[in-house]
């Protein structure tokens, strides 16, 4: 099923827990009360409409296998009057067997009272006759046209507003229609035609017949005026039919022939189309498409003879549905808060029908639209999981994380198994649940049977865990070496994610970029390799394959040890290629340097590309300043326009700036003025750039100033360490600690 809010092209446009042992056993989530002693084998539907008013007159008869001898009730869902409305059903007699029974109808719920007790394994039937006008689930309207209309629309459970029924789709039945309706009008319905006959009166009797199992949620009639198409198809395909309104018989039929191959690649991925027929028919439905079974109705506006091209339109929507007969409709959610096995499967084959179609670079595109989607949603309800038990309300299942979600966990799914594991898996799951229910763990437990693989920590991080990995990525590359280090860090606040990532390399020249894959299962992480060029630019994901955020991988400067250099107060322009910057301190060759830094005075070279003219074209002046550390008194020492440039933090580490009890006949100029504004507790003014995302904040802890700094796609923080010698007098030391500067965007 898709929403018709949803712009078509955006549909599809996805610790450890194991999970074992049969799904059922597992228990459910949503709050239907079911009967497990009862077991709904057949309804008949006799229906009378007519154009007098919109009252139908309805008699069900149902055969019923009982599972235990405990059952001394028969439950059946069943929209009654309410106070003060016109519409609701009222039932006017139950018969078991031939003979009256009792009942009570409160509500929505009809229960039988049983003439004897039940046997186990006895089947009884039962006769319900009632009448009333729908409130819902049948639409009896005009159409665009301004015609009368009756179409069955029952997701997910207003079937229960013209049917008694179980309306859950843990219960399944055979079903058939008999519609008794003015003759002018043309009736479609489940399963294959068994009859038509002309009545007395200008009346048509109607009535088609399922041979396998439906959930109330996919049983339904459409009754109209019709232009129906019998499409041609190959010897042992199910017949295809379009049924459209005449008005539309045009681009309906032209848009709906593209079921028969839509058809044919599932049938070969998958296995048989699972019912007696295809049709495919307009329809005054809520949705976009509903996927009713052997009868997908459309909304009415999907199809127009107005429209301008000649070409079929509507093929993801066409392929959506039909993906459903497969996976929605034969094989059914067996609990309302797994309905991304309905959803998301539909969604992810419909895109698989696509790449078939037109190549992996439409998928790639599908996927990359889907994705955005997902992370829309999840800034949305961050707290939300695919399976989220939390839901009440089943029309909020209609979400990105039930479709786009659903299908990104399909598309992880496939790259993890390999394409003949994951076809092989889907081929299965079908061919086992055919007719049935499943949960989740039913379908994990049969790719882990087709792939020997374990993968109760794939479904339990994907579908049960709220959010998605968040990425941000930096590298440097030494030319000595030939080396590119990349870090990886992932922002949460909870375990970090375990996936694979693509990492492509684009080189300088004539090379060919080079691809790298990386499993990444912590929050910071460091891969390198040996490149045959220079790098010029790295990115993550290039062929889609993972549901992420990430920015653009940013280019770390290079900071290199030089000779020991000073400077008179006020530091010259840089050329766009180097800036030299002096320091009081060290620059210790560890990633830890807070433990071992030494006094005598070195100096930090911030080295960009000079023939790299996108670069150069950043620099902006007094972006980014310690404003107001100034040398003075003549002093050589630090001028705080050192870094009188826009610079981004890159990175997770810490800049440190801590102050000690140097002296200023060392040559550098005293820092009191700074170290007093650190002691009595006001914030510093180290940074004070121009643009800062999303928020800056100010922690004090303990002598600890932290400044959350979000720079242009990047984090970091600054932190200073109290001095543990004493008053600070004299000097400031800049230390480096897994952290890196780097020329900003405009």
């Amino acid at each position: 099923m898709l929403l018709f809010r949803v712009r078509i092209q955006d549909y599809l446009v996805f610790g450890v827990l194991i999970l074992l042992g049969s799904a059922h056993c597992l228990g459910t989530a949503d709050s239907y009360p079911r009967q497990p002693s009862v077991d709904v084998l057949h309804y008949r539907f006799e229906l009378q409409l007519s154009d007098d008013s919109d009252e139908i007159v309805g008699r069900t008869l149902l055969t019923v296998q009982f599972l235990s001898s405990a059952s001394q009730v028969l439950h059946l869902d069943l929209v009654g009057h309410e106070v003060g409305s016109a519409k609701g059903m009222t039932v006017t007699a139950v018969q078991e067997e031939g003979r009256a029974s009792r009942f009570t109808h409160r509500a929505q719920r009809l229960s039988i009272q049983l003439q004897e007790p039940t046997q186990a394994g006895r089947q009884r039937r039962f006769q319900v006759d009632y009448r009333g006008v729908p409130g819902d689930g049948l639409i009896i309207s005009n159409n665009k046209y301004g015609q009368r209309t009756f179409f069955g629309d029952n997701w997910p459970d207003r079937a229960r507003h013209w049917l008694p029924v179980i309306d859950h789709p843990y219960d399944k039945a055979t079903c058939e229609f008999v519609v008794t309706a003015p003759d002018h009008y043309q009736v479609v319905a489940n399963g294959a035609l068994q009859e038509q006959s002309s009545l007395a009166g200008g009346r048509r009797r109607t009535h088609w017949r399922t041979a396998a199992p439906l959930a109330s949620k996919v049983m339904v009639i459409g009754v109209a005026r019709f232009a129906v198409q019998h499409l041609d198809t190959p010897r042992g395909q199910i017949p295809i039919q379009s049924w459209a309104y005449p008005e539309d018989r045009r681009a309906a039929f032209r848009d709906l022939a593209q079921a028969r191959r839509i058809v044919e690649f599932f049938e070969s991925r998958l296995g048989p189309f699972p019912y007696a027929k295809l049709a495919n028919v307009q329809s005054k439905t809520r949705f976009g498409g509903m996927e009713n079974a052997g009868s997908i109705f459309y909304a009415e506006n999907v199809f127009s003879n107005g429209a301008a091209s000649s070409a079929p339109r509507n093929e993801s929507l066409i392929a959506h549905e039909i993906a459903h007969q497969w996976f929605g409709d034969s094989v059914s959610e067996a609990d309302w808060h797994h309905v991304w096995l309905s959803e998301g499967f539909a969604t992810y084959l419909a895109a698989l029908y696509l790449e078939h179609r037109y190549g992996r670079r439409r998928l790639a595109e599908t996927m990359a639209q889907s994705r955005r989607r997902v992370v829309q949603y999840a800034r949305r309800r961050p707290e939300s999981a695919v399976i989220d038990s939390s839901i009440r309300n089943l029309n909020r299942l209609l979400s990105p994380n039930s479709y786009q979600k659903g299908a990104w966990v399909l598309h992880m799914l496939r790259r993890h198994l390999g394409e003949e594991d994951f076809w092989a898996s889907l081929k299965e799951f079908y061919r086992r649940f055919r007719d049935g229910n499943a949960l989740s763990a039913d379908f994990q437990a049969v790719v882990e049977e087709q792939s020997g693989l374990k993968m109760g920590w794939f479904f339990q991080q994907w579908l049960r865990r709220a959010g998605h990995p968040k990425l941000q990525g930096s590298w440097s590359y030494d030319a000595e070496s030939r080396s590119l280090e990349l870090t990886l860090l992932q922002e949460s606040n909870l375990r970090p994610f375990i996936f694979e990532l693509d990492v492509a390399v684009r080189l300088e020249g004539e090379h060919p970029e080079v691809r790298h894959s990386v499993q990444v299962d912590r929050a910071r992480s460091r891969f390198s390799w040996t490149l045959p060029a220079p790098p010029q630019a790295v990115r993550f994901d290039p062929d889609v394959w993972l549901l992420m955020e990430s920015a653009a991988v940013s280019r770390q400067a290079a900071f290199e040890r030089s000779a020991p250099i000073l400077r008179a107060s006020g530091v010259p322009e840089p050329s766009c290629g180097e800036t030299t910057v002096a320091q009081a301190g060290s620059w210790p060759p560890t990633h830890d340097p807070l433990s071992q830094y030494n006094p005598p005075l070195s100096s930090i070279v911030l080295r960009t590309p000079a023939h790299d003219s996108s670069v150069c074209r950043t620099w902006h002046p007094a972006d980014l300043v310690f404003g107001h550390l100034r040398a003075s008194g003549g002093r050589v020492g630090l001028d705080l326009g050192l870094f009188p440039h826009r610079l981004c933090l890159a990175g997770s580490g810490h800049l440190v700036v801590a102050c000690s009890a140097a002296r200023p006949s060392q040559g550098i100029c005293a820092l009191d003025g700074f170290c007093k504004r650190i002691a009595a507790g006001r914030r510093p003014q180290l940074l004070a750039p121009r643009h800062s995302a999303d928020r800056r904040r100010a922690v004090h802890r303990a002598g600890q100033y932290s400044s959350g700094l979000r720079g242009i796609g990047s984090l970091g923080h600054l932190r200073r360490e109290a001095p543990q010698d004493g008053p600070c007098a004299g000097s400031l030391h800049l230390f480096w600690s897994d952290f890196h500067l780097r020329p900003g965007a405009g």
